[in-house]
């Protein structure tokens, strides 16, 4: 319930902020959700390629329960196995990696899928919001000065909750990042991409380990180069670095990733 209050007020707080850095006037058009949100999913898969077509289908929607009938035989095992490559996978988008996890079961020929998200779908909607009011007033300049607005622009809304890393919070989420102002890697790499996406920019979430634990970030293409970048090592406690601004392989120390093949040097 604390938290639940702290983040509607937080939430008015982070408009103003925003508001503030962007130096812009919002548009009075309704916004249009980016998502097509469902709670659930009924549908029929008769392959394992439809499976996965579902599945993307669900995740898109953010979906928590998928009932799928299938006469492709006993799949249990596949599909589990796609979730896993998805939701744990090193290159993601914004709706596999807002996933936290599922559960499958099965009876004959029906299954039940269960997602577990980050945020709820109400709180996707209000990121959806927050997002498109903010990427109007940057909708100008070249790539570079787009990706460098939205970088210092998450960096000034949010911080990293070292109360979340240490297990005492849960500020994991793009809604997190906004509303809370509090959020950890995922957060960070999230609340990018959902900018990317908006802006038309390619980009992608990615998953690994650095310096010994679980982090994510994002990688980014411009113009036909694809770069690290780590709103979240950027994010120092005085200022907004450029240290993992558009690192390439030379930097970074990863010339793949995902089976994207990384600029070899950084841009200058």
């Amino acid at each position: 319930m604390k938290k639940r209050i702290a983040l509607i007020t937080t939430f008015i707080l982070s408009l103003l902020v925003s508001m503030q850095v962007f130096a812009a006037a919002f548009t009075t058009t309704p916004i249009v959700p980016v998502r097509n949100y469902q709670s659930e999913i009924t549908a029929t898969a008769n392959s394992m390629e439809e499976m996965q077509n579902v599945m993307q289908q669900a995740f898109a929607a953010h979906a928590d329960t998928v009932y799928v009938t299938s006469n492709a035989g006993n799949i249990f095992d596949a599909t589990s196995a796609y979730l896993e490559s998805q939701i744990g996978g090193q290159i993601g988008n914004y709706n596999i990696h807002s996933c936290n996890g599922y559960q499958l079961s099965r009876n004959g020929k029906n299954y039940v899928i269960t997602l577990y998200w980050l945020a709820t779908i109400p709180e996707e909607q209000v990121v959806d919001t927050y997002v498109q009011q903010t990427a109007e007033s940057i909708t100008s300049g070249t790539t570079y000065d787009k990706i460098r607005k939205v970088h210092d622009h998450i960096g000034n809304l949010t911080e990293y909750s070292n109360e979340t890393a240490a297990g005492q919070a849960d500020y994991k989420s793009a809604y997190d990042a906004i509303v809370s102002q509090q959020t950890v890697c995922t957060g960070y790499a999230l609340l990018f991409q959902k900018y990317m996406d908006t802006l038309g920019i390619p980009c992608y979430t990615a998953a690994g380990t650095r310096n010994g634990g679980p982090h994510m970030w994002n990688v980014v293409n411009v113009e036909g180069q694809w770069y690290h970048i780590d709103c979240t090592w950027d994010d120092q406690s005085s200022y907004i670095a450029t240290r993992w601004f558009l690192c390439g392989a030379d930097t970074a120390g990863y010339s793949t990733w995902g089976d994207i093949t990384l600029a070899p040097t950084t841009l200058k």
